[in-house]
């Protein structure tokens, strides 16, 4: 349920030693539970996480949860790119004439971006 909230301004203005107070209504509407869900997801999905709810035993849901939280850290950090990343640029680089920034070499992440974009459906290694 939305709910309304009137919010009155006074504001007092000084003009030639005569003093005018001027009184204005806002009227605001506060955010429902789904629109607070919604920006919730959208940050989320920014930062490129998925939700994923399961069903899993009682007696292993920590070993689970540590799991979980060991994948967040682990996909936070950026690393160096694999050798199959390596392979691809080199011959997506053959292959179209392109050349790549030193800088994006240096990350996994950068260079996953990088490749995303160049690549076409019919490229293949």
């Amino acid at each position: 349920m939305r709910m309304r909230f009137v919010v009155f301004l006074a504001f007092l203005t000084l003009y030639n030693n005569v003093v005018t107070v001027t009184v204005r209504e806002e009227i605001k509407m506060s955010s429902t539970n789904a629109e607070r869900q919604r920006k919730y997801k959208e940050k989320r999905r920014a930062k490129d996480l998925s939700l994923v709810q399961v069903w899993v035993p009682k007696d292993r849901i920590v070993e689970i949860k540590s799991i979980a939280v060991g994948m967040v850290e682990e996909g936070s950090r950026d690393l160096e790119p694999s050798q199959r990343q390596l392979n691809f640029a080199q011959f997506l680089c053959d292959k179209k004439g392109l050349k790549i920034n030193q800088e994006v070499l240096s990350s996994s992440k950068k260079l996953s971006k990088w490749l995303n974009k160049n690549k076409k459906k019919s490229d293949k290694t």
